[in-house]
């Protein structure tokens, strides 16, 4: 083949690879829309619906998060260790996507509608829900490692990568917003029609966790297959040297950047979390007015989506991704100190106004999470020679289940009966604040890299250097 027609085909591949970045471009947004529809009633109604339709006590809650995150926690980084070693015949990341989903998404449609064959007995159901659930916890990690391994592939530009973490994180808050609204409706109507609650809960299941589930297999299959990503990916697999899994946690754990974001990120989603499951506790025991809690979610959700919207407005003002990051952090400490210190003093729409100054900063930070995620799988490919970029990234997925099992854990210890509201106060107004403070001292201390280091590392990647090789001092 002459050069000539190498060129030529090198250009057309050039041409395809960028419409596929577009059109990925396009489904970020859908996607997360589609996922809110789930993410509301797993993060909104679960707990309640072990609590209140399966009867389960509150430690029971407690206990199944700590089992959630053991499972999390071993299943993820080996299960990732293995996919950056393992290649189908045709392809390695695609077919994880739509295996993980199925296994996650049908176990939580049949724990949500168990209830409803059985509702005189539904206690007598616990040990087949907890298993079920912890069966859909490990194929939501299916799924999603390798989903999310593949970040460092499919852009090496910042402008990109905030672009992607921007309309995942606009059209997920904006997909839970819609279905915030739609759900309680859409239960009342069914329980009229019905009669019965849990045939309610187990239709809306069904039809939100479907869409959920649209979301994964519409990326597998219109953006992933068959792309650049799936080749980039084969590539790596094909050219490295095969290393051994205790060798590659090593690496993983003697990573300080993924350390340092890990803990960052870990500790700000559980101060998410923590609103978003005792968010209905809050209004109905510490307020008064249940009634609110529709505003409140509204609130907590729009200005966030809005904060992701003007992230990239920030970075213009601070230039530079970590500062930048750090900045919006600081206001949004501010606002929670002065949400802790005011908290049931002062009337609900003041309230309002300080908590949704607190959350437009805290869903601004989407903008730089998952670039800076990111840059630590370049790091640890730099450092080591060696690209594992599933394992590193399955850190990112640990990082939001070990935040959604946190609250319960922490309301397992903390709400007792005889000081229930009281603590239920120190939990919602000044756990957050504790977090915040130390979330951010694990970004500026131990996040070592900043937009000028990435670009260097990158070159140096795109060069054939690692550390041994470069220039670059870290």
């Amino acid at each position: 083949m002459s050069t000539l027609e190498t060129t030529a085909e090198q250009d057309l591949q050039a041409i395809e690879d960028a419409r596929r970045l577009r059109r990925i471009k396009i489904l970020t947004p859908i996607r997360g829309g589609l996922n809110g529809a789930g993410a509301v009633f797993d993060g909104y109604y679960l707990t309640y619906f072990f609590t209140d339709i399966y009867n389960f006590p509150v430690v029971f809650t407690g206990v199944l998060s700590i089992v959630s995150v053991l499972v999390s926690w071993v299943f993820a980084p080996a299960f990732a260790a293995f996919v950056d070693r393992f290649n189908f015949k045709k392809s390695k990341i695609y077919p994880w996507m739509i295996i993980g989903s199925s296994i996650g998404y049908i176990g939580h449609m049949i724990v949500m509608s168990l209830p409803a064959f059985n509702i005189a007995n539904a206690s007598v159901l616990a040990p087949i829900a907890f298993g079920i659930i912890i069966i859909a916890r490990i194929g939501d990690q299916i799924s999603r490692v390798p989903a999310t391994g593949i970040s460092p592939i499919i852009s090496k530009t910042a402008p990109d990568r905030q672009y992607l973490a921007q309309a995942g994180k606009i059209g997920h808050e904006a997909g839970k917003t819609i279905w915030g609204y739609i759900i309680p409706l859409f239960l009342g109507s069914l329980t009229a029609v019905y009669g019965d609650v849990t045939i309610a809960f187990a239709i809306a299941a069904v039809i939100l966790f479907v869409l959920g589930w649209a979301d994964p297999i519409i990326f597998a299959l219109f953006g992933v297959k068959g792309s650049y990503i799936e080749r980039e990916a084969m590539r790596q697999t094909q050219t490295q040297e095969r290393v051994t899994l205790k060798k590659m946690l090593k690496v993983l754990f003697t990573n300080r950047p993924v350390l340092g974001m890990f803990l960052f990120f870990t500790l700000h989603k559980i101060c998410f979390f923590i609103y978003i499951i005792y968010g209905i506790s809050a209004y109905d025991h510490l307020f008064g007015q249940a009634e609110a809690v529709g505003p409140f979610f509204t609130v907590f959700s729009s200005t966030a989506i809005f904060g992701v919207f003007c992230g990239r407005l920030w970075t213009r003002i601070f230039k530079e991704s970590k500062r930048s990051c750090t900045m919006a952090m600081v206001v949004h400490i501010a606002f929670t100190l002065i949400i802790a210190v005011t908290f049931n003093k002062i009337p609900i729409p003041l309230f309002l106004v300080f908590f949704a100054v607190s959350s437009f900063f805290m869903g601004m930070l989407e903008t730089w999470v998952t670039p800076l995620y990111t840059a630590c799988a370049e790091y640890g490919s730099w450092k080591t020679g060696v690209t594992m970029n599933a394992l590193v990234m399955s850190t990112a997925s640990l990082t939001v289940s070990t935040a959604i099992a946190m609250p319960p854990v922490l309301a397992t210890i903390l709400l007792r009966p005889d000081t229930y509201k009281q603590n239920l106060t120190f939990l919602f107004a000044w756990v957050p604040l504790i977090l915040a403070v130390a979330s951010i001292l694990c970004l500026t201390l131990i996040y070592n890299l900043n937009d000028n280091k990435i670009r260097k590392i990158q070159d140096d990647l795109a060069a054939g250097k690692t550390q041994a090789t470069s220039d670059l001092k870290l």
